[in-house]
């Protein structure tokens, strides 16, 4: 029998040492402030002292405040059980930093290692059939961990089944001997989907199964008044006069709506076998992040007794898994709040790789997602053997072949070399290379720029103007270009020599 310690009061961090809060300083500064660190990081624990900033003063200072590995990208759900290599990494990652317990939301987060974009994982269908291969997923993971495995309900942006997601969450505790850990913004985000008030259907919940509560910033999406009928999906949320819709997104530096505290209020009273609740404050400045944890002090005692756990049966579970890329066409081809919140994640990180390439072929939000329908979406994620700038361009040639896109080949050509060229400079370690591209694109590209500032000064989204951008791409002179390329995070700046 083993158990599971009590922690009391936590905050998250990602693990940086320009994150805010900083919670050692927020600690030294107020003493007593919170008990544990929750912490993401990569499953690979010298990747996360190499690469997490903060990594060396977690450890260092797991005498003050014990540590909870979050790995969150860990597949509960998918076409393909998790990889045992990336197990066995996880495994000796919670060792390493004595980690009592590893918890992570129940979805498909990657295939071969490629991350969805922003993280935004596919939550499984509220179905017997997707509980069943949940189960499968859960006790694969479950059984490679050194420490308890708990669940964490998922985000539900678009309700497929008809379970409730708690009522589906108690069945997979209960298949799998795995404790619960409840993110109540992920509640929220289902009640929001379902059209449900904010209590509705939590009463018959075993909330003794839950080990840890979860509370952290959100914001609804494209939240517009309806009226407020209940039982329908346009019923309102209790406390939210006239109701929302659109799609609840976990964004921890928005911040905590009155919502999810209502919930963390009704709620943990319930939770009489509640070992830890974490405030994911990460991206929340320090003196709001004081204030959430001493008014979540009020409520979560610094102390507390283990929590015996019964040996997990372990059972051999088999379920098929396919099915999880029929439903992955589906959210990615569906119109709906998910789909538009999707695209524009998805914008984001385009914009972070080929930004010429994007608003030259895809400048609103219906030719993204032209592409995220596309099979050549897919193949990104399903063969993970190329960079997502990468599938967007080789797509982007081919929409570029359309009579309306005239000259936006002459900018995707550019982003490409610069990709492909500048691997020569990363082999010498030089900050930048300079060479000569064969079209003088220099309108084009002082075109793109001053169209961002435009349009974002403005708040315009709809991709006005870009019909400009691609004549400057059609009549750029055929001579040579002398640029510099440099580094940029994921992006290869392309600006003139100096």
């Amino acid at each position: 029998m083993n158990v599971l310690p009590y922690l009391g009061l936590g905050l998250s961090s990602n693990a940086q040492t320009t994150d805010v809060p900083r919670p050692f300083a927020l600690l030294d500064a107020h003493p007593g402030l919170f008990d544990y660190v929750e912490y993401s990081a990569p499953l690979d624990v010298a990747q996360a002292r190499a690469e997490a900033t903060l990594f060396a003063e977690l450890e260092r200072r797991r005498a003050d405040v014990p540590l909870v590995y979050h790995p969150v990208h860990l597949n509960l759900w998918g076409p393909e059980l998790e990889p045992v290599d990336r197990l066995a990494l996880a495994a000796a990652h919670v060792t390493a930093v004595g980690s009592p317990w590893v918890s992570n939301d129940v979805g498909w987060w990657h295939h071969a290692g490629t991350a969805l974009p922003g993280y935004l994982y596919l939550t499984p269908p509220l179905t017997p059939e997707g509980l069943a291969q949940c189960v499968h997923h859960v006790e694969h993971v479950r059984d490679a961990m050194p420490v308890p495995l708990l669940i964490e309900n998922p985000v539900v942006m678009t309700a497929r089944g008809s379970l409730h997601v708690l009522e589906f969450m108690e069945r997979l505790s209960k298949a799998t001997g795995c404790l619960l850990l409840v993110d109540l913004g992920h509640l929220l985000s289902h009640q929001l989907t379902r059209g449900h008030s904010l209590l509705e259907g939590l009463d018959a919940f075993p909330w003794d199964r839950v080990a840890q509560l979860h509370l952290a910033g959100g914001v609804v999406t494209a939240g517009l008044p309806l009226p407020a009928q209940r039982g329908t999906a346009n019923s309102r949320l209790e406390g939210n006069e006239g109701g929302v819709r659109g799609v609840y997104a976990d964004d921890h530096p928005q911040p905590i709506r009155d919502e999810t505290w209502s919930l963390f209020d009704a709620l943990r009273p319930r939770c009489t076998s509640l070992r830890a609740v974490t405030y994911e404050g990460d991206g929340h400045p320090e003196p709001v992040a004081r204030r959430v944890l001493e008014r979540l002090r009020k409520s979560v005692a610094a102390g507390g007794t283990a929590l015996p756990l019964e040996k997990a049966v372990r059972r051999q579970t088999t379920a098929p898994l396919s099915d999880a890329w029929a439903l992955f066409d589906e959210v990615h081809r569906s119109p709906g709040p998910e789909l538009d919140y999707r695209v524009a994640v998805l914008t984001e990180r385009l914009d972070a790789e080929v930004p010429l390439s994007r608003v030259a072929v895809a400048p609103t939000r219906e030719q993204v997602a032209r592409f995220m329908g596309a099979p050549a979406f897919r193949e990104w994620f399903e063969r993970g053997t190329r960079s997502l700038g990468e599938a967007f361009l080789n797509w982007a040639l081919v929409e570029a072949r359309r009579p309306e896109l005239a000259g936006a080949d002459a900018l995707i050509s550019l982003e490409a070399w610069a990709r492909s060229t500048f691997v020569k400079a990363r082999k010498s370690g030089a900050p930048h290379l300079d060479t000569t591209f064969p079209v003088d694109l220099t309108e084009a590209v002082h075109a793109a720029r001053a169209l961002k500032r435009h349009l974002a000064a403005r708040g315009i989204v709809d991709g006005s103007g870009w019909e400009g951008l691609l004549q400057c791409a059609r009549r750029a002179p055929r001579t040579p270009w002398p640029v510099r390329l440099s580094l940029d995070g994921p992006r290869v700046v392309v600006s003139p020599s100096p």
